[in-house]
């Protein structure tokens, strides 16, 4: 053989051999004997509450109105991670822009208890959507007040000898059973999370309210006394201390508002 031809063979050889697949004549992994498919599940996202399961302090607005006024706080804790319990607490002893009745009863003081249980319909692992609940709830309220009086003493014929101021300790109370459903949207960002939280509700269900009376400070009413009350009460219909709600009543009732929450934790 030629030099030449000896010299274009070997460099030939090495290329054609590594043209060649080495792992041609190998089975594929599902055709090796004894092959099975694996069963191992696909890993699910796991989804968390709203607010990452912290508890959140709130305030609410919304209780700063009305005929009996209060500042109203409330925590809630979650309990699970689709569900939380809130408890509410409020206290009022000032005299409210819809207290038309002050005149009539003073020294007037409400506390308020609310306990809730909510469950979130949306959970997901972000923070940045609005999340809707219901929720379950119980109520009280205790409004303490003094009734100022007018007793006329030994009248005849709507004719009384004398008239004297007295004052009579009456207490409120009011507890209540709502179904409420609400949005809780977040607001405000701070150390790449979600802070401030705006909370919306409403609900609906049952209250029943009735009226104690402590003895007069003058002691008990001859049958020739009158007692009356001296105070118009021009902007109310009806007198919520009076003695005809002395007995127990359901009413219906409606809830509207809303609460700002400070959501602790990471």
């Amino acid at each position: 053989m030629k030099p030449n031809l000896l010299l274009l063979v070997g460099w030939l050889a090495p290329l054609l051999a590594l043209g060649q697949d080495p792992y041609g004549n190998v089975p594929r992994y599902d055709q090796v004997p004894g092959y099975r498919k694996s069963t191992v599940p696909t890993e699910t996202p796991v989804l968390v509450r709203p607010v990452m399961r912290s508890v959140i302090l709130k305030i609410n607005p919304f209780m700063l109105l009305g005929p009996d006024g209060a500042v109203h706080g409330a925590v809630e804790v979650p309990v699970s991670a689709h569900s939380a319990v809130q408890g509410e607490v409020g206290y009022g002893a000032y005299r409210s822009l819809m207290n038309f009745d002050s005149e009539a009863y003073s020294r007037k003081e409400n506390w308020r208890a609310r306990m809730q249980y909510r469950w979130y319909t949306r959970t997901t692992t972000g923070v940045d959507h609005r999340f809707l609940y219901l929720a379950v709830e119980g109520t009280y309220k205790q409004v303490n007040a003094i009734d100022n009086q007018t007793l006329g003493r030994d009248c005849v014929s709507g004719n009384c000898g004398y008239f004297q101021l007295v004052q009579q300790p009456v207490t409120r109370y009011v507890v209540g059973a709502y179904g409420k459903g609400g949005i809780l949207i977040p607001i405000t960002r701070s150390d790449g999370t979600y802070r401030l939280l705006l909370d919306l509700y409403a609900g609906v269900g049952a209250s029943v309210g009735w009226v104690v009376r402590q003895p007069l400070s003058s002691g008990p009413i001859a049958p020739t006394d009158y007692l009356f009350s001296p105070y118009p009460r021009l902007f109310t219909l009806s007198d919520r201390f009076s003695r005809s709600t002395e007995t127990a009543r359901v009413v219906p009732d409606i809830q509207l508002g809303f609460t700002l929450g400070y959501r602790l934790g990471e």
